[in-house]
């Protein structure tokens, strides 16, 4: 493994920081099966398919388990007097004092990365809960491309109105030898967008390794001191494009980029949005599968940040 990944030939490309809400066909979106009943109303609107419950338990990850609370630990003979251990105090018990065991994370910056290759608009790649009838829970083939703009959307609405978050959400591929990154969404910016966000960028190859090192390297100038940085990358996991010097496959290069981040203090989570198992680049323990459950998806989310958060 290369101690420091190189991507030199494949620079970001910003196209604009936020497009306007357009409505597309269903037609154009291609988020019909060919030949059956379509799967999805008319017009696609990524905001009337977000999970409340997955909604409210990533907001509750990020503004309850802070490390505030981690960073003292009570039942000490010294330190500060601990409230809560007042009453145990008055029956003579000694250990009711709490220290702080370490800073306290006062700011996260969360930057999501959209994989928008060609393979996440392939039909049938990812399987949710089928909105026509949502109540009988019997779940349909959707592109990956749906699922992701969809999680995309969640995010957002868990955390966009968090003055203690910093989020982005971009989308990425790559063709040419060239990353093409696409700023969807930043504070204030209507949801709409995920609507565009079916459509990609344009398709091509996979870049996840690329756009996590470009993500990486932004996000290491501009964390302040006690900010913690977390990138999520949902994605199929079918890395395609290599590094730049062409001795690093796509696979291997992805993995170097997410040691990189990693060793730089950066939490790095993978969605796989198809449910695939991606452990080969991230970890066992740094992907979260998506199996068309969105409450389940954001519960397990919310697990992983809360443990982050309190490293």
């Amino acid at each position: 493994m290369n101690a420091r990944p190189t991507f030199k030939s494949i620079a970001p490309v910003q196209t604009g920081p936020f497009n306007r809400y357009a409505k597309i066909s269903a037609e154009r979106r291609n988020i019909y099966n060919p030949g059956s009943t379509p799967v999805l109303p008319g017009e696609f609107n990524a905001e009337e398919h977000v999970s409340a419950p997955a909604v409210a338990a990533i907001h509750r990850a990020f503004t309850l388990a802070k490390t505030s609370h981690n960073a003292w630990r009570s039942y000490k003979r010294e330190g500060r007097v601990d409230p809560r251990r007042a009453s145990a105090g008055m029956r003579g018990e000694v250990d009711i004092f709490q220290r702080k065991t370490g800073r306290s994370v006062s700011k996260v910056k969360v930057s999501v990365l959209i994989d928008a290759s060609g393979s996440m608009r392939d039909n049938d790649t990812a399987h949710i809960t089928n909105p026509l009838t949502p109540t009988s829970k019997r779940k349909v083939g959707v592109p990956a491309a749906l699922a992701a703009a969809v999680f995309g959307a969640t995010i957002a609405k868990a955390l966009g109105r968090v003055p203690t978050i910093d989020l982005d959400v971009y989308q990425h591929s790559a063709s040419f030898g060239h990353l093409y990154m696409k700023w969807r969404w930043h504070k204030g910016t209507p949801l709409g967008v995920f609507n565009e966000a079916v459509q990609g960028i344009g398709g091509g190859g996979n870049a996840d390794g690329h756009a996590l090192f470009a993500i990486t390297t932004k996000m290491l100038k501009e964390l302040k001191r006690d900010q913690k940085g977390i990138i999520m990358i949902v994605s199929d996991g079918m890395p395609s494009v290599y590094s730049d010097d062409g001795t690093s496959e796509a696979g291997q290069a992805l993995i170097d980029a997410v040691a990189h981040a990693r060793r730089a203090g950066i939490e790095v989570i993978a969605v796989a949005i198809d449910g695939s198992d991606q452990s080969v680049y991230y970890g066992k323990d740094g992907v979260l599968p998506f199996k068309g459950e969105w409450s389940v998806l954001g519960t397990d989310l919310a697990k992983h940040i809360g443990k982050a958060l309190a490293r």
